[in-house]
């Protein structure tokens, strides 16, 4: 390799994993041909990362207990523990889930790649291989895994942010109601019955608003935990609801609560879907509230099911005010959209809670602007 190739790998290793500090990224290279494990090590390190070096599967796993990786370059042929091993047991771990690996191997066979990439692998290199191509792959898999922490941590950024925007007003205004009016019932003396009604029934709204909201929040931080366990999700999609049941159970209770069920128009196909009883709920009572809370009194709001090629869709079509193309691309807890022009209740968690319960079922979340209005449509799979 000659002077100007390695300056140009340098240079270009160095802007690739940068990540805002000096610090060299580590590389752990594993492979029982120590020839072959230690030509790897020097064309990295020519290229200014930090490698180490490991003899097969249970050794590397000894090295990364000390000391997390950025990145492991693996044999797939080992003693003792082979390449699949270790990225499976790598995989069942927190801290080790999204190394990234890439896979060494001398098989051109389909099945032994398709089984590294189905097992989580994010390359596989062909031995014998030129040096720039391991270099390459290895910036490459750096760069992206850059990328995907920047974007989470960007979304991290922007919760935080909309959280300390939303839920101190979120929180104070119905505590404020419940102290202000349970100082009264302390001490005021001869209220009238009227007028306790008066003052318990605020007391009650205001509990009821902080309640939903706590609520609301802890679904959130559960149905975030949940994507995150493949497991879980399995278990989740193996449960059935009936659309028409629970539809109907939302429809009537919320119906009541605004004092608009006679705006409320249905259109049901029955069905049953591979979803959780209570998360179906949540969907329905959330898409519906919205569709009430932005339109007016006396407006319709259409209801409707349908169900075909494995799929059961329930729509909401409401006439209020609706949304723009960048709202709808912007949906995320604690975002709420043009709230200086509209007062509004709550901390702006409905249309996410949608959207994860969509992704934990395999279902699409559909907001299209209509003149007037908006149409939310969810698709489930539907249930055997």
């Amino acid at each position: 390799m000659g002077a100007d190739k390695r300056r140009d790998q340098r240079e270009a290793a160095a802007r690739a994993h940068t990540d805002g500090s000096s610090q060299m990224k580590r590389i752990l290279v594993v492979d029982d041909e120590e020839g072959m494990r230690s030509s790897i090590a020097q064309v990295l390190q020519s290229t200014d990362y930090e490698v180490s070096q490991a003899g097969n599967g249970i050794e590397a796993l000894e090295r990364i207990t000390s000391d997390t990786p950025d990145l492991i370059v693996c044999d797939v042929h080992m003693p003792k523990l082979d390449g699949f091993g270790l990225l499976k047991e790598l995989r069942k771990s927190e801290r080790t889930s999204d190394i990234p690996f890439i896979f060494l191997t001398g098989q051109t066979e389909r099945s032994s790649q398709r089984e590294g990439m189905q097992l989580g692998a994010d390359d596989y290199i062909t031995k014998p291989f030129e040096a720039k191509d391991l270099v390459t792959a290895v910036e490459l898999r750096l760069n992206k895994h850059q990328m995907v922490r920047d974007k989470i941590q960007k979304r991290l950024d922007e919760l935080r942010r909309s959280m300390t925007l939303a839920l101190p007003h979120e929180f104070r205004t119905p505590l404020t109601g419940i102290l202000g009016f349970s100082e009264i019932l302390q001490q005021t003396q001869g209220l009238s019955s009227e007028e306790t009604v008066y003052i318990g029934s605020h007391i009650h709204k205001s509990a009821t608003r902080l309640h939903k909201l706590v609520e609301r929040m802890l679904l959130f931080t559960e149905l975030e935990t949940e994507l995150a366990s493949p497991e879980r999700i399995k278990a989740l999609r193996s449960s059935s609801a009936a659309v028409g049941v629970i539809l109907g159970q939302v429809i009537e209770s919320l119906g009541f609560e605004t004092q608009r069920k006679e705006d409320v128009q249905t259109s049901l196909v029955d069905g049953r879907v591979r979803v959780l009883e209570s998360h179906l709920s949540k969907v329905a009572e959330e898409i519906l509230s919205n569709a009430l809370k932005f339109s007016k009194k006396g407006t319709k709001v259409l209801v409707s099911t349908a169900v075909g090629s494995g799929r059961v869709i329930i729509s909401v079509e409401d006439q209020g005010r609706g949304m723009s193309e960048e709202q709808i691309k912007s949906i995320g807890a604690f975002v709420q959209f043009d709230r200086n022009r509209n007062e509004q209740q709550g901390p702006g968690l409905g249309l996410a809670l949608v959207k994860k319960i969509c992704d934990i079922y395999d279902g699409v979340l559909t907001i299209d602007n209509s003149e007037p209005g908006v149409k939310t449509t969810i698709n489930f799979p539907e249930a055997d």
